[in-house]
């Protein structure tokens, strides 16, 4: 029996008892740790992974892969990926190891590039070795241990790559309470890619109303459709190297509805995001948008005049019912008023009218 095979069948990890009960010896089992065969990730658990991958470091230390690290496993839209190691350990569990070096535990809780969190709800060890957390529950750990705009990337790749339906969706985002709600606001089930997402997030958070995957009339979708404006592209490498003419077509197409196209790299979003938001300004003050006014680090928004806007006074009543309130009705005079308003406004005589408008007080003239 050769152990090593065995244990690749078995998704790369084993424990003692299940190669013993599959007629393997613990002789055997020395003999391939030996020699290079198999790897012993901690007291009683065989490998045939190398030593960094992220399944066998997070054995090492007693735990499973979980959250964000386990969506990368699966290939989750990173934006820019940190490289930290998130591992889940059930609370109560001991002897801890570090994921990488000697068999002791290590003197410092905290390990660089490793981020262990307790959890009771984990469940124990059991005959089968368990190294990955399954999908809806690293989801969900996204969703409370990351920034909303990461959780809401790694829901809209779960869910365009058909890992998760609508369903699954929603009750994701409900158990994860407050969180869930604010990542909801960012989560758009029609997103097709990581660089709309990256554009479409940010103008998110920016104020803007932000459509994806609007119908195009004459055929197709338009990537992202900004404040009803502006017609957005983002143009992969991968998808849009053979489409030059078509994409033309598409940006003429968008003109004759009224949209303003404006496309977008991947170069462009990762090194040149302050021209693409001065080009997408311009767009917008040409259609008559508001465009924000960055000032003290708070967007203010404003029309294309620059002016602000005024909220717009109140409307009356188209049929009164009778004199305001605490308001004299006509030719009654205010209770202990002067002589002025008994009299009305025209007894001021136009002088002390002009003083007024102009903040003058006529009484303590003279």
């Amino acid at each position: 029996m050769q152990v090593e095979e065995w244990v690749d069948g078995q998704g790369g990890f084993a424990r003692t008892r299940q190669l013993l009960a599959a007629g393997a010896t613990e002789r055997m089992l020395t003999s391939a740790v030996r020699t290079g065969r198999l790897r012993r990730a901690r007291n009683g658990w065989y490998s045939t992974r190398d030593a960094d991958d992220p399944e066998f470091r997070a054995a090492r230390v007693g735990g499973i892969v979980a959250g964000l690290s386990a969506l990368r496993l699966l290939g989750v839209w990173e934006w820019s990926p940190d490289g930290v190691l998130r591992i889940a350990v059930r609370r109560g569990d001991a002897r801890l190891r570090r994921s990488r070096g000697g068999r002791r535990r290590p003197r410092t809780r905290r390990e660089p590039g490793v981020v262990v969190r307790w959890d009771a709800e984990l469940p124990r060890r059991g005959p089968t070795p368990i190294t990955v957390e399954p999908l809806l529950d690293a989801l969900e750990r996204t969703i409370r241990d990351e920034p909303a705009p990461v959780a809401a990337m790694a829901l809209d790749w779960a869910y365009a790559e058909g890992r998760i339906d609508r369903i699954d969706l929603e009750s994701i985002l409900v158990r994860a309470g407050t969180r869930g709600r604010r990542v909801a606001r960012l989560v758009d089930e029609k997103s097709q890619s990581i660089l709309e997402d990256a554009v479409r997030i940010p103008l998110l958070l920016r104020g803007h109303h932000v459509r994806a995957q609007h119908p195009l009339e004459g055929g197709g979708d338009i990537d992202l459709v900004v404040d009803r404006s502006v017609g957005l592209e983002c143009d992969g490498r991968r998808f849009h190297v053979d489409r030059f003419e078509s994409d033309r077509s598409k940006d003429l197409r968008m003109l004759a509805t009224g949209l303003t196209p404006l496309r977008v790299g991947e170069k462009h979003v990762r090194h040149g995001w302050p021209l693409i938001l001065a080009a997408l300004d311009a767009a917008l003050r040409r259609h008559g948008r508001l465009v924000p006014a960055g000032n003290s680090g708070a967007d203010i928004w404003r029309p294309p005049d620059g002016r602000l806007r005024r909220r717009s006074p109140r409307r009356t009543p188209e049929f009164p019912t009778g004199p305001p309130r605490n308001t004299p009705g006509p030719g009654r005079a205010r209770p202990g008023g002067t002589g002025r308003d008994a009299a009305g406004p025209d007894a001021a005589g136009p002088g002390a009218a002009g003083d007024a408008a102009a903040g003058i007080d006529p009484a303590g003239c003279g």
